[in-house]
Parts: C-alpha cells; structure tokens; sequence
C-alpha cells in the first residue's frame, strides 16, 4: 500500500499550515488508500502516536511533480487533520472514547454536529472557501 505524506514545504503543506495545521500533525501522519471504510476517510490514531488518514480511492489526493496537488481534494484532508490534532491532544484512549461516544449518542456514524465532528466539519468548510477565494484571485489576475 502506497504511503503519502503532506510535506510542510510543499505547496500543499504551506495552504495546510495557513489553515492552522501545526507542522507536527503534518509530520506525524500518513496518507493510505483503503477502500473498506465507510465514508471516504477515516482517521486512526495510533497508541505509540502519530497516525493514519485512510481514503477511498477516489478521495486520494492528486500528485503534480512528485508532491500532492493544491486542489478541491485538499479540504477532505484538511477535515482528517483535525482529527490528527485531536488524536494528539486528547491521546488514544481519549479521541477513540470521544468518537464512538459521539457516534452512539448521535445514533450516526457521521455525528456531523458532534462536539468530536464539528471542528472537522467547519475546517474542512474552511479549506473549501480558502480555495475558492485563491481560484477566485488568480482567475481575476489572468482577467477571466
């Protein structure tokens, strides 16, 4: 299974630490694909740290140059890294407590307005703007 990782420098990890990823989350993850998850991704945190974001193929990022694309595949990822923030803010036990607790009291494998979801969900919103507004910019510059 072929392995990613978001490089701080790139341009891909400069549009991620301008939405407030810290350079260890990025340096602590992983990108896989899976395509036995339910849902396009699932984050899991690992006991020794770290962790590992798992796609759907379709959800993979895409790679230009050897590095992962700037692109409207980025803001799912952005989601996944909140959870690698919480993985390491709340340690494992905490953040595999919180998210099944939220999926079984929201009767939901979603729980989109779960205290353990929400943040994910409003960064990802985040990403989506922050890329429309650049796309937005270069396209008045090109005078399109």
């Amino acid at each position: 299974m072929t392995e990613l990782r978001i490089k701080p420098d790139s341009p891909a990890g400069r549009f991620m630490l301008g939405q407030g990823v810290t350079r260890a989350d990025l340096e602590a993850v992983a990108i896989k694909k899976l395509n036995r998850q339910f849902g396009h991704a699932l984050t899991v945190t690992w006991p020794w740290g770290g962790a590992t974001i798992y796609l759907k193929e379709s959800r993979m990022p895409n790679i230009v140059d050897g590095e992962i694309a700037v692109d409207d595949r980025l803001p799912l990822l952005r989601h996944e890294l909140v959870h690698v923030e919480q993985g390491r803010k709340w340690g494992f036990a905490g953040y595999w407590a919180r998210h099944l607790w939220a999926r079984v009291r929201h009767r939901s494998v979603l729980a989109q307005t779960s205290a353990a979801e929400r943040p994910a969900y409003e960064a990802q919103a985040a990403a989506h703007l922050a890329l429309a507004s650049a796309a937005a910019v270069e396209n008045a510059a090109r005078g399109n």
